[in-house]
């Protein structure tokens, strides 16, 4: 547990590794200026708002959730995350590379119980049209 945080703080892990159980990082105060997990496995963080950035780099299997608000979630060179967002991070910008298996879980939707959880996509197809490249998201079609 991190408490009595600041927003001119940064909060870093570096190789927090949960072995047998989980390793749970719970940061306490209103609002932080920036999160950055690296190198963290079987890992999990709450944490209120980030002013500036939510950063997850060289990870595996790791767990952020953010209780209030964030503008900015970066997701590099990582296998395994769930982003557990806030409606207040509904206009996030999640930006992703070299990543796999990550997901996001949204509050329910208006009338529902259950949460959103949606995948971010892992696979893309680039076209070349005319003089440029037109990348879009493989899609996997069913009968």
């Amino acid at each position: 547990e991190i408490s009595e945080t600041e927003v001119k703080q940064t909060v870093y892990a570096y190789k927090c590794i949960g072995k047998t159980q989980r390793t749970i990082i719970q940061v306490k105060g209103p609002k932080i200026n920036a999160l950055t997990l690296d190198a963290c496995i079987k890992t999990s963080v709450v944490v209120n708002s980030v002013l500036a950035s939510v950063d997850i780099v060289n990870c595996k299997n790791v767990e952020v959730q953010i209780l209030g608000k964030a503008a900015t979630v970066a997701i590099d060179k990582t296998s395994g995350c769930t982003l557990y967002l806030s409606d207040e991070c509904r206009e996030a910008t999640i930006v992703t590379g070299m990543s796999s298996e990550i997901n996001v879980v949204l509050p329910p939707p208006e009338g529902k119980q259950d949460p959103l959880e949606l995948p971010i996509a892992e696979q893309f197809v680039t076209t070349i049209k005319g003089n440029e490249l037109v990348t879009t998201c493989m899609e996997h079609k069913g009968d």
